[in-house]
């Protein structure tokens, strides 16, 4: 769907068109037939040595040596991201390139370019055979890897719920100990805490055991301590000081408990039943566990007026992390008030590899694979956000002392490094459903290195903790009505709140209505097309673009807008074909057959190609496109009605229906 961008950091953006000297084809509607030779191409590396170039929109990309590796490869190598939707197998021409120079292998021939004409080719499938070479990549083959969108939600204000944290700040006054067998500091620190109501099963990791006595004394006795909630956490859990080691989880934090505050009952339940479920890590607040409730100390520092500036209380941070398949949202958040302080959005970084789930639980089935996979989520995707908000807000990294994350159960799996392989066929058996609370060095998070990281509880393989979080907040665990809850997406999650029971389900919708795997698909983003309305009388488009810039694509809420005023309009007919004759009175349709991918179809011109980005292409929707998205369509539509009858409903006893997704 659209989301219009506050910046879209397309790589190779910040240049104005034609700011390259001698760069062949950069914004003037590709290379020309003459002067494409790699000496004439910008990009080049200091003392002669051969250039290998890729030439973006308005930018020029060296790259590193290597013969006998993809065209993607090299891409990848010099940080230029193709969009290889199909998962390198050439089956879309989300990867389409011009050759410009140089020597490749590509469809099954050798071919060999130096100024003339440019060679069309998809370069997942073209190899490199020369050590100099030029590429041009089109805007619409470049994944969008920049902020996607800007986020404008607030704090969960009106849910009917307290502010409950799972990270307090106390301050504390230690008495100079008068007895001539005093306690220890420690044992100070947790009668102090008791007497301020906090429970006795309090642990405390051995490098902030290191860290009390400079505290205190620079304190002057009084102290600032944080700690952090974890439910169901029995003392001794983490040893005599509660140290944790890397991978170590808390013992006792996947028993039966509930995810909200008060512990089980319906908010508890999982879908489908009125049971707490078994492992809920207390998402939403501290829950019931296994054992008794207790509290991890995450820091100390000094407090009272002989601290230094540097002592100085900070805002108590927290982070709620929403990871897609597609993007990545964080919003920074004061713990203390519900404030939100910033918030930030970028695509899941994931996509430069593969856009589908299925293609990244192939990826996951290596070691190494699965390494690059975590890496590129949580280095190159969450910790930027985080960095960025943090920014935003006059704050540091070490200011954020917990991380809620909410996702589908596959990118939970690869943001813990663990394999989805058993999920990639039948019967579908995730490793972990609720994982127990971790810290946040444990997977590399930019925060706090003992913040206490909370992830949503998952349903099942394909109904992730991502839809549950949804659930949670909507209520959905006491809806009063018939309630329909649909998350569109690749996945197609959705679920049904009615007499008491929640149903869940998910159905492949595919990525069509992210513009995945249509001839001009793209995500949401500047230059991407939004709107668009058709002409009742002359059947002509006219079109919204995302930052009024000129097109390159088409994202979601346009091809959904395409189907609704083409089928009003008579451009297509209700089997989805379009109309090469003109209906009644309503003029002549720009709709003409043209070759996509070797295949000839009938197309509608949204927009000519002396009005796009690069001038190359009229930017059409095939029939193709309208068969995929009448498939994603009757995906979602069939998931909802088998999910109503399951529940002896028609889908007219809806009384409430709710739409989420990107």
């Amino acid at each position: 769907m659209s989301a219009r961008p506050e910046s879209a950091g397309l790589q190779g953006a910040g240049m104005e068109r034609g700011s390259l000297d001698g760069a062949p084809g950069v914004g003037s509607g590709g290379a020309g037939a003459g002067g494409t030779g790699v000496a004439n191409l910008p990009g080049g590396t200091p003392g002669g040595e051969p250039r290998r170039v890729f030439l973006l929109p308005g930018a020029a990309k060296s790259a590193p040596p290597g013969l006998g590796i993809k065209l993607t490869q090299a891409a990848r190598r010099c940080g230029v991201f193709l969009n290889t939707r199909c998962g390198h197998h050439g089956l879309c021409s989300g990867c389409a390139v011009e050759l410009l120079a140089g020597r490749f292998e590509t469809g099954g021939r050798e071919v060999e370019v130096s100024g003339e004409e440019p060679v069309q080719a998809k370069a997942c499938l073209t190899t490199v055979l020369s050590d100099e070479y030029a590429v041009r990549v089109p805007r619409r083959s470049l994944v969008e890897t920049g902020a996607q969108i800007a986020t404008g939600f607030s704090a969960a204000a009106g849910m009917g719920r307290p502010l409950d944290p799972v990270v307090r700040r106390v301050e504390l006054s230690l008495p100079e100990p008068r007895e001539t067998n005093p306690p220890s500091f420690v044992e100070q620190l947790k009668k102090a805490l008791a007497d301020r109501d906090f429970p006795g099963n309090i642990a405390m990791p051995l490098e902030v055991v290191r860290d009390l006595p400079a505290a205190i004394v620079r304190g002057g006795g009084r102290i600032v301590v944080y700690l952090a909630h974890e439910p169901g956490r029995g003392v001794g859990d983490h040893g005599d000081t509660g140290a944790r080691g890397p991978g170590e989880w808390a013992s006792g934090a996947c028993g039966p408990g509930g995810g909200a505050p008060g512990g089980g009952g319906p908010r508890g339940a999982a879908p489908g039943g009125n049971s707490p479920r078994e492992g809920a890590p207390g998402v939403c607040g501290p829950g019931k566990g296994a054992g008794e409730d207790g509290w991890v100390i995450q820091d100390v520092a000094p407090a009272g007026p002989a601290r230094d500036p540097e002592d100085e209380p900070k805002a108590l941070l927290g982070a709620a992390v929403d990871i897609g398949t597609t993007s990545v949202v964080v919003a920074l958040v004061d713990l203390e008030s519900g404030e939100i302080k910033a918030s930030a959005s970028a695509y899941n970084q994931q996509v430069s590899l593969s856009a589908d789930v299925a293609q990244r639980i192939v990826d996951a089935s290596t070691p190494e694979g699965l390494r690059e996979l975590q890496r590129l989520l949580v280095e190159e995707s969450i910790n930027p956000l985080l960095e960025i908000c943090c920014r935003a807000a006059g704050a540091e990294s070490a200011d954020v002392r917990a991380v809620g994350i909410s996702a589908n159960t596959v990118m939970t799996h690869l943001l813990l490094g663990i394999s989805p392989e058993s999920m990639g066929g039948a019967p579908f058996v995730p490793v972990i459903s609720a994982p127990p609370p971790l810290f946040s060095r444990e997977i590399g998070l930019a925060a706090h290195p003992r913040a206490q990281v909370r992830i949503a509880p998952a349903a099942g393989a394909y109904v992730g903790g991502d839809i549950v979080s949804g659930l949670e907040v909507l209520g959905y665990f006491e809806y009063p009505e018939n309630a329909l809850f649909i998350d569109i997406g690749t996945n197609g999650e959705m679920a049904l709140s009615t007499g008491g029971r929640l149903i869940a389900c998910a159905t492949p919708a595919g990525p069509s209505f992210e513009g995945g795997g249509l001839t001009f698909g793209t995500r949401g983003a500047a230059g991407a097309i939004e709107r668009i309305r058709i002409d009742p009388e002359s059947g002509a488009a006219d079109v919204e673009v995302i930052g009024r810039a000129r097109p390159y694509g088409i994202c979601g809420s346009a091809y959904v807008d395409f189907l609704a005023e083409g089928l009003k309009s008579g451009v297509i007919d209700r089997k989805g074909r379009l109309a090469m004759t003109p209906g009644p009175s309503r003029g002549r349709a720009p709709v003409r057959e043209e070759r996509v991918d070797g295949k000839l179809l009938r197309a509608y011109c949204v927009v000519p190609r002396r009005r796009t980005d690069d001038r190359t292409r009229d930017i059409v929707i095939t029939e193709g496109d309208i068969a995929a998205l009448l498939q994603a369509k009757a995906a979602i539509f069939a998931g909802a009605v088998t999910l109503v009858e399951h529940a002896g409903l028609r889908l007219s006893d809806l009384q409430v229906l709710h739409l989420g997704g990107g």
